[in-house]
């Protein structure tokens, strides 16, 4: 059982100051603050951010194990994050994102296309789950927004 979402927003900045601020893996602390779905990266591997990268990101709900499965800047980055939920019986969420950035005028467009795919009983709260998903996007798309738009412009 599959939920797909495409998320968007319009942000007043240059596409690669954006990309670079999404792929910057150890420093979203600097513009996402913690919330019951986001706690924190809080492993990262060494080196810098590619594919294969991995990481760990833990909430309330359970901790997701991400790969960085697609960097093509300052077009695109895609993770997957299989979530093993608390309590374990509850299931696992594979999660697909693929962010995706566009230059729109003097703008970056950015889109989160999302995937989720449940296994165990987590699978009968697809719907509430998948609001849950498109809340928290929202949250960090709206601050990233925020944060970015504080940031000088490259000269033209």
């Amino acid at each position: 059982m599959s939920l797909k979402l495409a998320i968007e927003v319009l942000i007043e900045q240059d596409r690669r100051k954006v990309f670079d601020l999404l792929v910057d893996l150890r420093h979203y602390g600097a513009w996402l603050p913690h919330s019951t779905v986001f706690a924190g990266t809080a492993v990262i591997a060494a080196g810098p951010i590619a594919v294969g990268t991995t990481y760990v990101e833990t909430s309330f709900w359970g901790a997701r194990h991400g790969l960085v499965t697609a960097l093509e800047p300052p077009a695109r980055v895609s993770y997957s994050q299989p979530m093993t939920l608390r309590p374990g019986w509850a299931g696992v969420i594979d999660i697909h994102i693929d962010d995706v950035l566009e230059e729109a005028g003097a703008k970056t467009r950015l889109t989160r296309y999302l995937r989720l795919d449940f296994e165990g009983p987590v699978r009968f709260l697809d719907v509430a789950v998948g609001q849950a998903f498109e809340r928290e996007i929202r949250r960090t798309q709206a601050r990233l927004k925020a944060y970015a738009e504080t940031l000088p412009r490259e000269a033209a």
